[in-house]
């Protein structure tokens, strides 16, 4: 996690992260927040930079089944259990 003292999100800076820190790795889908993802699918296409983004909501609604379904001891790929990368930064200094 990257961040810094500003007041507001560069998505510029954000997607080029998200791209070097992907580059390595298979990733089937970046969860992101739903209300700004359309914000940062435009910064994207603006870039020339394709990342398989998929809505992901932070109320209780959408992140309680998580924990219960880990405390079940059912987690793992084959049971698909939903994991989220989680970035963020801001303008670079």
């Amino acid at each position: 996690m990257t961040t810094t003292v500003a007041a507001t999100l560069d998505y510029e800076v954000v997607a080029l992260d998200m791209v070097e820190i992907l580059a390595d790795l298979d990733a089937q889908a970046v969860a992101f927040y739903r209300w700004l993802i359309d914000i940062m699918r435009k910064e994207l296409d603006r870039l020339g930079l394709d990342l398989p983004l998929v809505t992901w909501g932070q109320g209780f609604k959408d992140v309680a089944p998580a924990p219960q379904r880990f405390g079940s001891g059912r987690t793992g790929p084959t049971n698909n259990f939903p994991c989220a990368m989680v970035f963020e930064s801001q303008t670079r200094m």
